[in-house]
């Protein structure tokens, strides 16, 4: 049986998952591509959970490629709304919050703001008059009908 760490670094060259096999000149190209954010993203969580964050990327390549992960899953959140989902999980949870549950956070954070500048710009948009003409029809009509 193999250990974890065979498999995993036989999956970084691409034979378990049916990737291209990647060259070194790819993998520390890849690298460079990590963003910043992700990078800041993860040392405000080391400075909130300690060695309990830190401890659970053991090698340079795990940490680089749970950064890439960690990057994909959150490239639709714009920075405000990341930063605030990072100090928001960093309140409410005592544990370093998984990839799904700092995504939830932002995800709810998206919507309120989403909901929010819906409410301003209906807010902002002028009511428009009906036609005379219209109203009067309308009205008709429902003498119309109440006539009858």
């Amino acid at each position: 049986m193999q250990s974890i760490g065979n498999i995993f670094e036989m999956n970084q060259h691409g034979i378990c998952s049916g990737q291209k096999k990647m060259t070194p000149q790819t993998t520390s190209s890849t690298s460079a591509q990590i963003s910043k954010r992700i990078d800041r993203m993860f040392s405000q969580f080391a400075s909130f959970y300690g060695h309990i964050w830190r401890a659970q990327f053991k090698t340079d390549s795990f940490l680089a490629f749970a950064k890439r992960q960690w990057e994909n899953a959150l490239m639709r959140f714009n920075d405000a709304t990341l930063d605030e989902g990072v100090e928001k999980c960093g309140k409410i949870f005592e544990m370093p919050p998984t990839l799904a549950q700092v995504v939830a956070c932002c995800l709810e954070i998206q919507k309120r703001d989403d909901f929010e500048k819906s409410r301003r710009e209906d807010a902002l948009q002028v009511h428009k008059k009906s036609s005379p003409d219209i109203v009067n029809f309308y009205l008709n009509r429902c003498r119309e009908i109440l006539a009858n």
